[in-house]
């Protein structure tokens, strides 16, 4: 039974920082203006957000960044107020990349360390040359059972050197081979989360996580960890309550936050035949019952069920809508009425991705 009590922050195992349970998000489908974002975080932290939650991929965190700074300048907040989540991007995934990434969105940033930073998906890309030079001296693939993938590439040194000595910059997030493929590499996931590890004892990391990953790969960086992952973020919405993910996450004292809480109903994707929950009778028929939106409903939905989330607008009356969720309550049967929802409809499949031995998303949950 979901609990109609919620609180504006949740501890993290481990370091017991308290994380805001709402973010404000910055993925804008690459689509954004220049400055789009920049004004957008600007008018999520003066209507009250205190969680910004962004990543390398998403392209933006300069401006991301000053309009931290200019709002931490213009006294509105104090750098400890704001609590700022990334991303490690695919290309990576290497141990010593790992830091070097997170080390990269710093400066973008303007800050001395994250709050929180996760993998943003478990399937690597390519690596740049010099790292992978450095590469040939250690092993691709941990010998551990516990942290080999689901299907071991084959030769994984051999696929993963050709495509890359010689080769153009690695930094770019999509490489791609001439036949208009992703170049994918073959990380070991726990030689990432061993960087992930790096970037805490150097510093520049207080907390870290995962995202998009299934309860299978949860496991194997579990048992290799030093350092627990204290967050899973996924896809969760009333047409995707992905409840066997979250509670598995939840037994091993994981915190689960939604992304994609909203259904992301401005994906440019979207087809007229795919389920909307925003738009959804029931939540328009729960909504106006209560006074409040749609999305304000679902938020509070999420909430309920011991949820953190993310949720992105440009729209400042949307901005200040989606974190005035804590002044109602949903009644069980509301809960459950919403949950019925449900329809394990997923809209981030990552399909660039799907041919790569780990992709999370082959497995149940």
């Amino acid at each position: 039974m979901a609990s109609s009590a919620v609180s504006k922050t949740v501890a993290l195992p481990g370091t017991g920082d308290q994380m805001p349970t709402i973010a404000y998000g910055t993925w804008t489908f690459l689509l954004a203006k220049p400055n789009e974002v920049y004004e957008g975080v600007k008018k999520a932290i003066e209507a009250g957000y205190r969680h910004i939650d962004c990543a390398w991929v998403y392209d933006n965190e300069q401006e991301v960044g000053q309009a931290i700074a200019d709002k931490i300048n213009d006294g509105t907040v104090k750098r400890e107020d704001i609590f700022v989540t990334t991303k490690v991007w695919d290309n990576y995934h290497s141990r010593e990349r790992v830091k070097l990434n997170v080390e990269k969105s710093l400066v973008k940033l303007q800050l001395t360390y994250l709050d929180l930073v996760l993998i943003h998906w478990p399937t690597s890309f390519k690596a740049t040359f010099a790292a992978r030079e450095e590469q040939k001296q250690v092993s691709p693939i941990n010998s551990s059972p516990l942290s080999q993938p689901p299907t071991e590439p084959p030769s994984a040194t051999e696929k993963i050197l050709p495509y890359v000595c010689g080769a153009e910059d690695g930094d770019e997030n999509f490489p791609k081979s001439e036949d208009g493929k992703i170049i994918y590499a073959f990380h070991d996931i726990v030689d990432t989360w061993k960087g992930m590890e790096d970037s805490v004892a150097a510093g520049l990391a207080r907390n870290i996580g995962l995202s998009n990953f299934n309860s299978k790969q949860i496991q194997r960086v579990l048992v290799a960890a030093t350092i627990k992952p204290c967050i899973l973020q996924v896809e969760v919405n009333p047409c995707f309550t992905n409840e066997k993910l979250v509670q598995f996450a939840k037994s091993k004292n994981i915190v689960v936050s939604s992304h994609t809480s909203l259904g992301a109903p401005g994906r440019p994707w979207k087809s007229s035949t795919d389920p909307s929950a925003i738009a959804d009778p029931v939540v328009v028929d729960i909504a106006a019952k209560k006074g409040k939106s749609p999305a304000q409903v679902i938020l509070r939905w999420h909430l309920q069920h011991g949820l953190c989330l993310c949720v992105k607008s440009l729209t400042p009356e949307r901005i200040r809508e989606n974190i005035d969720v804590f002044d109602f309550e949903l009644s069980d049967e509301e809960v459950a009425r919403i949950s019925g929802l449900n329809k394990n409809f997923r809209i981030y499949r990552q399909e660039i991705s799907m041919e790569h031995p780990e992709y999370p998303f082959n497995e149940e949950f």
